[in-house]
């Protein structure tokens, strides 16, 4: 976590089980302090609502894996297809190491999905990531590369793939009896084919 001490990353790290066993809504500060194990006042110390904790979890979500996207995105040096490939790569990469991720943000856009909402229109950092998304598909579509589509199909399908295996991870392992080995090369089977699927919806050349 970026330039964070070690009590707020505790506090960080306790908030995350909290929200995602009760959601914003019903989530407490002391259910928060409890789970840390510091004391409420030490808590307010470092936040004083809820709110503020929860978009702090948000930006550390996002400070881990958006310069990536943006460093990705400003290479004109690479071809779309290849920038569009990485990118799933750092989000697999990224989702590998925090798997509540998925299931803590599905769960907010059911509970409070106006929060998520606000918070993608205003924070900077999202909007820099998403006018930079937006321009390379224009251009790709500009030189027929790609079809034109509504950016917000290619949102849902996006990461409605990219976040099931992470949703389904209980039954995934009971379907294969807890192998490792298994369940690692399930999820590298299921990257290749959500490439394949994306690539295709993208393309130009429609099935026969």
């Amino acid at each position: 976590m970026s330039q964070l001490k070690e009590p707020e990353v505790k506090i960080i790290e306790a908030a995350k089980q909290v929200f995602l066993e009760k959601g914003l809504e019903n989530a407490r500060m002391r259910d928060i302090a409890d789970t840390a194990g510091i004391s409420r006042t030490a808590l307010n110390y470092y936040y004083r609502t809820k709110e503020n904790l929860f978009y702090k979890i948000i930006e550390e979500i996002l400070e881990d894996i958006i310069p990536h996207f943006e460093s990705l995105l400003s290479k004109d040096t690479l071809s779309f297809q290849e920038r569009f490939l990485d990118i799933i790569d750092v989000y697999a990469d990224f989702l590998s190491c925090n798997n509540v991720v998925p299931r803590f943000i599905l769960m907010e856009i059911h509970r409070h999905p106006q929060t998520l909402f606000d918070f993608v229109n205003t924070n900077p950092k999202v909007k820099k990531y998403l006018q930079l998304l937006h321009a390379m598909l224009e251009r790709e579509v500009e030189n027929k590369n790609i079809k034109e589509l509504p950016i917000e199909e290619l949102v849902i399908l996006f990461y409605g793939l990219l976040f099931v295996p992470y949703l389904m991870d209980p039954f995934i392992k009971e379907f294969f009896l807890n192998e490792e080995s298994k369940i690692e090369a399930y999820h590298r089977n299921h990257l290749e084919n959500m490439k394949q699927v994306l690539l295709m919806f993208l393309s130009t050349k429609t099935l026969n």
